[in-house]
This record gives C-alpha cells, structure tokens and sequence, in this order.
C-alpha cells in the first residue's frame, strides 16, 4: 500500500508570544508618554494654523486668475445618466 503523506501544520507559538511582547512592550511605551497639555482656551491645531497664513500661494492665486469660459462645470461630470 502507499504511504499517504499529509504536510504538517508549523507551530506559531513562537510567533504569538512574539507578537504579545511586542504588543505590550508598545502599551507600554505609550503609557510612558506625557500627553501634551493645552491651554484651556486654544483648541487650535497645526493644520488650522497652517490654513490662517494671511499670504495665498502663487497656484492658488494663478487658479483665481484662470479664464474658465467655456469650461464645463465639475457637476456636469456626476449628475444623473
């Protein structure tokens, strides 16, 4: 008779308690970290600060200068077929 060999399923043990170290050593880390306090008052983040910058940048000001005549408009392109 023939010998039937079936392939063997590999072990992961190693890798899960891997993967359980690293994940607390990341918990972990995280806790250690000092959340940054902000004022009471100022609830603004770096990209609102970004978008208050008094000075257009020269695409946008080209943009605002562009002649769109006869240029279809972007809701023609999504309406209903």
């Amino acid at each position: 008779m023939h010998k039937i060999l079936l392939p063997t399923i590999p072990s992961f043990s190693k890798l899960q308690s891997h993967i359980e170290a690293s994940k607390e050593q990341v918990i972990s880390n995280l806790a250690a970290v000092p959340k940054a306090k902000a004022k009471p008052g100022s609830k603004s983040t770096t990209a609102d600060k970004k978008r208050k910058s008094g000075k257009p940048s020269q695409g946008v000001e080209k943009l605002k200068r562009a002649n769109t005549t006869g240029m279809a408009k972007l809701s023609s392109f999504f309406g209903k077929a």
